[in-house]
Order: structure tokens, then C-alpha cells, then sequence
């Protein structure tokens, strides 16, 4: 069963891979996923909730983002969706490969 969703995620991660091999690289001031002010504090968000979540917790919330990003790119932020939903699948891939 790991092994079957692992592929299934980096399949669903190769695609997001393919839409975007054509796109010029984010510079800093761009990057909307990471922004500057994520690193206030001396933490990042999603580390902070690594620290602090269950790995079930810390998957779901995972699971959840990618989902959430997903469904709603067409209609709000388009390929800035999209990144992030990147983002959060291959958070969750390198969670599932360290099990």
C-alpha cells in the first residue's frame, strides 16, 4: 500500500513537473510559497508544525493542502495554486519516503 501511493504521488508529482519545465525559475521576491515573512521568528511554518504534529497529523495537513490547492486553481490563483499544491505533494512524498 506504501509503496502504491508513494508512485502514485511522484506520477501525480512528474505531471506538475511537465507543466512547468517551461517556466522561468522564481527569484526570492517572487516566491509566494516561501515568502520572507514565513521566516520570522526563526521558523518556518511548516517546520514549526513538523515539531509539533503527529506525522498522521502533519500528513493530513499535507493530504489536505494538495487537495485544497487542487481544486480551486482555476478559479483563483491559477498556476500560483498549483505551485503550492507542488509544494505540499513533495513535502508529503519526502514524508512517506523517510517512513
Amino acid at each position: 500500500m506504501k509503496d502504491s501511493l508513494i508512485a502514485t504521488l511522484n506520477q501525480t508529482r512528474m505531471v506538475f513537473v511537465k507543466i512547468f519545465m517551461r517556466e522561468k525559475a522564481m527569484t526570492k521576491d517572487q516566491d509566494v510559497i516561501n515568502p520572507e515573512h514565513y521566516k520570522d521568528g526563526g521558523i518556518e511554518p511548516f517546520d514549526y508544525m513538523r515539531a509539533k504534529l503527529s506525522p498522521e497529523g502533519l500528513e493530513g495537513f499535507a493530504v489536505g493542502n494538495v487537495i485544497k490547492y487542487i481544486s480551486r486553481y482555476r478559479k483563483k490563483n491559477g498556476l500560483e495554486d498549483l505551485r503550492k499544491s507542488r509544494w505540499y505533494l513533495d513535502k508529503l512524498i519526502e514524508m512517506l519516503e523517510k517512513e
